[in-house]
């Protein structure tokens, strides 16, 4: 490859580094904002405060197991930029403050009937951390916190357990 090229190539290369960091930056900002106004983005699975969904899907089986697929990791910034209107309005019906970590533990349904969130947000600051949100979850009713364990029920009587650090982390089972 031509010196020129190879030059040409990396200055392009890093212009879109640039560009991707923006734009995540901006889904952050967008996600605060969101959380702020008591919505969020239609996206089931757990969005990150810097701007990284794991998408999920609920499986749920005639005999009652429920199991979560992975459809892995897209970007907060490209949701947005195809459908920037595709959002649920939150009501948060239950929490727990953690006052020894400085956060909050919001859980609660969407505007859609079967929506459930979980979120976790700075207590001082409400900046978002991160929020599980899928369509069919059901809201959740009941919220407590076991060590490093989010335990939250839902108006199907599952409980969702979620780990504080790492919320991609989900285990669900009938009470």
């Amino acid at each position: 490859m031509h010196p020129l090229n190879q030059r040409y190539r990396k200055r392009s290369l890093a212009r879109r580094k640039i560009l991707r960091q923006m734009n995540d930056l901006e889904a952050s900002m967008t996600l605060q904002k969101e959380w702020e106004d008591e919505r969020c983005p239609l996206i089931n699975g757990v969005i990150f405060r810097d701007g990284h969904v794991r998408r999920l899907e609920i499986k749920r089986s005639n005999e009652g197991a429920v199991n979560l697929e992975d459809l892995g990791v897209i970007r907060l910034a490209d949701f947005l930029r195809i459908d920037p209107e595709r959002v649920s309005t939150l009501t948060e019906l239950c929490y727990q403050d953690l006052a020894d970590r400085r956060l909050r533990i919001s859980a609660g349904g969407g505007s859609f009937g079967g929506d459930g969130f979980i979120g976790v947000s700075e207590l001082d600051t409400n900046e978002i951390k991160w929020i599980i949100f899928f369509d069919n979850a059901n809201e959740f009713l009941k919220v407590g916190v076991r060590g490093q364990i989010i335990e939250a029920e839902n108006s199907l009587s599952e409980v969702w357990r979620v780990s504080v650090n790492n919320p991609e982390t989900i285990e669900i089972r009938h009470r």
